[in-house]
């Protein structure tokens, strides 16, 4: 008698293949009274085994059983969460059989006959499925650059089922698996919309959409377990893409993505361990990749401490200028030469020498020495500018030779012109003093630091900043590195990371994807910037697996569909 559980087992297989109430069930009756010897019980396929076998139906994992209020936010419970959606999907099928779904694309109930009162069979599914991966594996050269659309996936899967079937117009895809097909569909099509992924991962990762719709009819765990071998390369390549894949590197990252699409394209067939190795290969990559866009940032990091130690010291040396000439009203030459030139001598001076050393006084003392001869002076001052032109001039002849960008005959005519210069002010001929206007060469401080010169001119001063602008420059100084903002560059937005801040100059420097330097911002002016809503800091949503993030935003979606939530959070 216990061999007949087999024998109807084989039966019932023969006519749910066969279309014969495909989801009819037995149950054979034990008497309770007859005792039996206690017998090992029977090892559920794996996985593995489940997808290995062509034409059956494997053990399904099937939600478990929860008690959901489905009007509230998404569960974290994987399980949870699934269970959430098979319910939501089901009460949208029935009463909006033909709406849109996430992404615009239809339920494949809206593709299969009205009237259709069998259903395909797991094996005639399975075999569909197989003929397409076989057809994109041989067109996949071509097709790999182009995204593979959801709403046409389903278009073919359905000519497929019918072209194979022989009762095409009467037969469609059970409400189990239209389910699963849906919930897959808008898995992809969330992928093809996710705003964190460049676009050309997502053209690859979605070339995905027919293997990994092949696992899940198969295998419930690609939705409720996080350890499962495809939901792990999927969010691990689709992580790698938000980190690292925004730089239109073709040869490097995205390059790997569609060698790891094409050996699941060309490969899978039913084993899983496929994806194990996959993961493990396209990881090793990756920490590659990590490793190099580290030394990078490392590089761009130690390249701006440089700069601000320079740029600290102008802005040093520019307040010594600034309070010399004050308010005297000084000839052209002098005040270009004290601006352009004698600040670039502070600066030198200040980093080999420091602000304590008598070198940085003595030419803070000349500069200010300098400044005064250039005003008009009584006939005692006259006398003290004489005693001191000579030293002067020759502090004046070591700070140019410093330099390094004046020869021996530029530095003679330079400081001839500026002793004529003081002869004609203390002679009281302005008019003869305009007229010498040396041409200074281009400082070599400001080619070195560029645009980086003019931070402190661009940033806004505290004092004009709003109260508002002012409480986020409070919150900037306890942002720590690696923090991720978002800049709007007129339509478009960028994520760039705080990679390091100066406590000195407080300006703050942002790195792209690849560890590049890519701007400097003042402290003022990057709370200017938030306040106006061109920056904000992202929130940590980007860290979250691609997957949670996907089944998490469906859940909300289908909570609007079937009328539980107003508006899309």
């Amino acid at each position: 008698m216990q061999s007949l559980d087999s024998l109807y087992g084989a039966l019932n297989q023969r006519l749910i293949d066969a279309g014969v109430l495909p989801n009819l069930k037995y149950s054979a009756q034990i008497n309770q009274s007859v005792s039996r010897p206690d017998a090992p019980a029977p090892e559920a396929p794996t996985p593995q085994q489940a997808a290995g076998r062509p034409g059956t139906t494997p053990a399904p994992v099937e939600p478990a059983l929860f008690d959901l209020d489905l009007s509230a936010p998404p569960p974290s419970d994987p399980g949870a969460l699934f269970s959430g959606l098979s319910s939501l999907l089901g009460e949208h099928r029935q009463s909006h059989p033909d709406a849109p779904l996430l992404g615009g694309t239809r339920s494949i109930v809206s593709f299969s006959p009205r009237g259709a009162s069998r259903t395909y069979s797991a094996s005639e599914l399975l075999a569909a499925l197989n003929r397409m991966q076989q057809q994109s594996a041989h067109e996949l050269a071509q097709r790999l650059h182009q995204p593979q659309a959801v709403e046409g996936l389903k278009a073919d899967l359905q000519q497929q089922l019918e072209s194979h079937s022989s009762l095409p117009g009467d037969s469609k895809v059970s409400d189990q698996e239209a389910d699963v097909i849906d919930l897959v569909g808008m898995l992809f099509d969330f992928i093809l919309d996710d705003e964190n992924l460049p676009d050309a991962c997502k053209t690859a990762l979605s070339h995905l959409h027919t293997p990994y719709l092949k696992i899940a009819l198969q295998d419930k765990a690609l939705f409720t377990q996080h350890h499962h071998p495809a939901r792990r390369l999927l969010n691990t390549m689709a992580q790698a893409g938000v980190l690292y894949g925004n730089e239109g590197d073709e040869r490097g990252l995205l390059a790997k993505m569609q060698w790891v699409v094409e050996r699941v394209i060309h490969g899978f067939s039913g084993d899983l361990g496929l994806f194990d190795s996959l993961i493990e290969e396209f990881n090793e990559y990756v920490e590659t990749l990590r490793h190099k866009v580290e030394l990078r940032e490392r590089r761009a990091v130690e390249a701006a401490k440089g700069r601000d130690r320079l740029l600290g010291a102008r802005e040093q040396a520019l307040e010594v200028i600034q309070r010399c000439i004050g308010q005297r009203n000084l000839p052209t030459i002098i005040r270009n030469f004290l601006e352009l030139t004698w600040a670039d001598v502070l600066v030198f001076v200040l980093l080999r020498h420091g602000e304590q050393s008598s070198e940085w006084k003595r030419s803070c003392e000349v500069a200010e020495q300098l400044a005064w001869s250039g005003t008009p002076l009584n006939e005692a001052e006259a006398l003290q500018l004489q005693e001191q032109r000579v030293p002067m001039l020759s502090d004046l002849r070591k700070g140019l030779e410093l330099l390094g960008g004046y020869h021996e005959d530029g530095i003679r005519r330079l400081l001839q012109d500026l002793v004529a210069c003081q002869h004609a002010v203390q002679a009281k001929q302005p008019q003869l003093a305009a007229q010498l206007k040396p041409t200074l060469p281009e400082s070599p401080l400001g080619a070195m630091l560029g645009e980086d010169a003019d931070l402190a001119r661009q940033a806004p001063s505290r004092s004009k900043l709003s109260a508002r602008a002012q409480a986020l420059t409070k919150e900037l100084a306890n942002v720590e590195f690696g923090t991720w903002f978002e800049f709007v560059e007129g339509s478009k937005s960028r994520a760039l990371k705080l990679s390091w801040f100066s406590p000195t100059t407080h300006n703050y420097m942002f790195v792209d994807h690849s560890g590049q330097r890519v701007a400097i911002k003042p402290l003022t002016l990057l709370a200017s910037e938030m306040e106006k809503g061109l920056a904000r800091i992202v929130t940590p949503e980007r860290a979250t697996p691609l997957v949670d993030r996907a089944l998490t935003a469906i859940y909300r979606v289908l909570q609007r569909f079937t009328g539980r939530t107003a508006e899309p959070r």
